[in-house]
């Protein structure tokens, strides 16, 4: 007698998911490929894919469980469901906390780098500076020239971080554009450092809708509900 009872949900976003989630490939994309990853946030990740992988496993063997009825088995995988779901959160957890500590350190040294004018002198050399700005941006070839003197004048990028748009002639999105090109320009480790930290958030982001496609898919919360009338003699 057959007494594989189907566990996974048959909702098409679901088996969708539960198909990708499945495979190596795709774990690595909905949870990130550990071996591209910094070591602290390396390990977390690695722990997540073992629990999607052992709770794919056990839910595919409850199904074939002849000492279960269909109830008790969805009741079963609610439970490895639960688990898997508190590993992903710790998981998203250390991704958002290496995130956050790896964007504050480099965005320190780059305010450190980029600091505004404290002194008289300087302020006015940085109101020279802004000034000159304005008058190159008013010519033909005014933005390639400011491009080309701030690779080697980190007072150009300065004065475009910390003054006004309509002081210099440029409109808020030219202006912050040439802003972080001197960032890339004058601080790349920093910057590269910013970057990954908000692929960081963004991989972080992914784990949340995981989260949702494994309670919502590994098991029919209705059915798992029905064990809790079972009379125990």
């Amino acid at each position: 007698m057959n007494t594989s009872t189907p566990i996974f949900s048959n909702d098409p976003s679901s088996t969708a998911f539960n198909s990708m989630i499945g495979t190596n490939t795709g774990r690595k994309a909905k949870l990130g490929d550990p071996s591209d990853m910094d070591t602290g946030v390396a390990a977390p990740v690695k722990q997540a894919h073992t629990a999607v992988e052992n709770g794919m496993s056990k839910i595919t063997r409850l199904a074939e469980d002849e000492t279960r009825s269909t109830p008790e088995k969805h009741d079963a995988a609610r439970t490895v469901a639960e688990q898997t779901v508190a590993t992903l959160k710790s998981t998203q957890s250390a991704l958002r906390f290496h995130a956050d500590q790896m964007l504050s350190e480099a965005q320190r040294v780059v305010d450190d780098r980029f600091a505004p004018a404290s002194d008289g002198y300087n302020a006015f050399q940085q109101y020279d500076v802004s000034k000159w700005i304005g008058e190159q941006a008013r010519k033909k070839d005014g933005l390639a020239t400011i491009k080309r003197e701030m690779k080697s004048d980190p007072d150009i990028a300065i004065a475009l971080i910390h003054g006004k748009s309509y002081l210099m002639g440029l409109t808020h999105e030219v202006r912050m554009s040439l802003a972080h090109e001197a960032y890339r320009q004058h601080m790349p480790k920093e910057m590269a450092k910013i970057e990954k930290a908000a692929k960081l958030q963004e991989l972080a982001d992914k784990y949340s809708v995981a989260m949702r496609s494994i309670n919502k898919g590994w098991f029919n919360g209705a059915m798992a509900e029905k064990a809790k009338s079972r009379v125990t003699i």
